[in-house]
């Protein structure tokens, strides 16, 4: 029998539970009398489960405003933009546990042609840092609300994104240098 792959049933699983959060945060009431209507609690923890791709959601500044459709199955352009992140990412991290989990022998080391996209995850994962604070933050701020934790929620989720972006990054570069260093010449 065929094992099920985690490049196929990640990326599926969390596209499916984006999908629902979304549309639930999509119908979520609010008080009447707002100006703006604050992110649903369910919005924030779809975003903080798939933080990394939270910054595709400012995608949606490069399509023109005339060629934007009204909804596509409910969900506004940036979500559409978020929602294929998700596929993305999960896929990624569904094929390296693949990749880690069906190899017979240890993972050969990390050359440093990959150090260039370890920075880049450094970066990323600083950024998620700031979103996880800025979330917190701001569900101190809205704690009369109701909504706060969602903020909590979001925040907690994208510090912890943070955390293994930034210390998987650092651990895979010290690696490199320890082993690229225990060599002369």
């Amino acid at each position: 029998m065929p094992k099920l792959r985690f490049a196929i049933g990640l990326p599926l699983i969390h596209v499916v539970l984006a999908a629902v959060l979304f549309s639930v945060g999509n119908h979520a009431r609010f008080p009447r009398g707002w100006d703006t209507p604050p992110t649903s609690p369910a919005s924030l923890v779809c975003m903080g489960i798939s933080a990394p791709v939270f910054p595709l959601i400012y995608l949606d500044a490069l399509v023109p405003r005339a060629w934007y459709p009204a909804s596509v199955l409910g969900f506004g352009v940036p979500q559409i933009f978020f929602l294929l992140g998700v596929v993305a990412v999960w896929y990624l991290v569904g094929w390296n546990l693949d990749r880690r989990w069906s190899l017979k022998t240890p993972l050969a080391e990390n050359s440093g042609g990959r150090v260039p996209l370890r920075i880049l995850l450094i970066l990323l994962g600083a950024f998620l840092f700031f979103g996880g604070v800025t979330a917190i933050r701001q569900g101190i701020l809205r704690s009369s609300d109701g909504n706060a934790w969602g903020y909590y929620i979001g925040g907690a989720l994208f510090l912890a994104w943070s955390i293994a972006l930034i210390g998987g990054s650092m651990s895979a570069i010290a690696s490199w240098a320890k082993h690229k260093n225990s060599f002369p010449g």
